[in-house]
């Protein structure tokens, strides 16, 4: 059951399917369909376009076997389920309730499994999967999952977890009805790897209230993006404020640069301002050499939580 946990673990970071619905392989708008209105923030993941890059075995796939599943875990998973994490996850997407006292979220996973798989991968490693009344399934360690689709799964921890898995489950509204987060999700272009959007001036996520705690600012949304290739990652992102006068606090906030290794980029590229508020925009294009650099420094960083080699002094 480690395994199975490990694998669910591992893209959560963090009739029940509809049996003819599939998603399609890449979290594209359409995807939003199965993330409810409620969510104020998303973050998505291609791992299709991440794999068809070098980036998948230089970076990715190293840092997956260091922080979730080990290569021999991910044999046992193989053997006993015919899962194999690496290749068979599609896309993966975080949808954020962040609107009251507390926060809510879920994951939803594009893969090659369906509901009877992965259930009979959890009995295959000893797990006993628990059908709950509300159409979820309880597995061990507290972990909920629903199948909005048929190949997508969607699962978070905890009891506290189920109202909102429970409204993707059922289809509820989709996250695009709700304007503040629609306005931000429209900048996102087909083809971005990595991508975030939503509204900020409910959310009580504190990483992205950084600004407005420090500055006093008054942020509306954001989005950020990122196109990936071998050669290149270019991306582009802004953050919406709630009038011209936060542009100039943010202008101060955020103009310094950041310098790593041969990689030099302005922390805040423009801000464009109307009667009505303003945008901090921030675009970002790095080549081949300085992507070396980058994968050479993960190199020299990667330390595994699974235990680090022995010194050679043997201690």
């Amino acid at each position: 059951m480690r395994s199975l946990s490990l694998l669910l673990a591992a893209v959560l970071g963090t009739g029940v399917a509809s049996g003819c619905w599939h998603a399609s392989a890449s979290p594209t708008m359409a995807h939003l369909a199965l993330v409810p209105k409620t969510a104020s923030f998303v973050i998505a993941i291609d791992a299709d376009a991440l794999r068809r890059t070098r980036w998948w075995t230089q970076v990715v796939t190293p840092a997956f076997d260091a922080f979730w599943m080990t290569a021999p875990q991910r044999g046992e998973l193989s053997g006993k389920c015919g899962l194999e994490p690496m290749r068979d996850i599609h896309w993966v997407m975080i949808a954020i309730d962040a609107t009251g006292a507390a926060t809510h979220s879920a994951v939803l996973v594009n893969g090659a499994w369906d509901h009877a798989k992965i259930e009979a991968c959890a009995r295959a490693l000893g797990g006993a999967p628990q059908a709950q009344p509300d159409g979820l399934t309880l597995y061990k360690g507290d972990l909920y999952v629903g199948w909005p689709a048929a190949d997508t799964l969607a699962a978070g921890w905890g009891a506290d977890a189920r109202p909102f898995l429970t409204e993707i489950q059922r289809h509820a509204p989709s996250v695009l009805a709700n304007d503040a987060v629609a306005r931000q999700v429209a900048h996102i272009e087909d083809g971005a790897a990595l991508w975030m959007a939503g509204g900020l001036e409910q959310t009580t996520i504190t990483p992205l209230h950084a600004v407005e705690l420090d500055e006093g600012l008054h942020t509306v949304g954001m989005f950020a993006q990122l196109r990936i290739t071998d050669d290149a990652l270019a991306g582009e992102g802004a953050v919406e404020l709630g009038s011209p006068a936060d542009a100039t606090r943010l202008s101060a906030a955020w103009g310094a640069k950041l310098a790593l290794g041969r990689l030099v980029l302005p922390a805040l590229a423009g801000v464009a301002t109307t009667s009505a508020g303003a945008t901090a925009q921030a675009s970002v294009h790095v080549d081949r050499a300085a992507l070396d650099g980058l994968a050479q420094m993960f190199d020299a960083a990667m330390v595994s939580p699974h235990g680090a080699p022995p010194a050679p002094d043997g201690s």
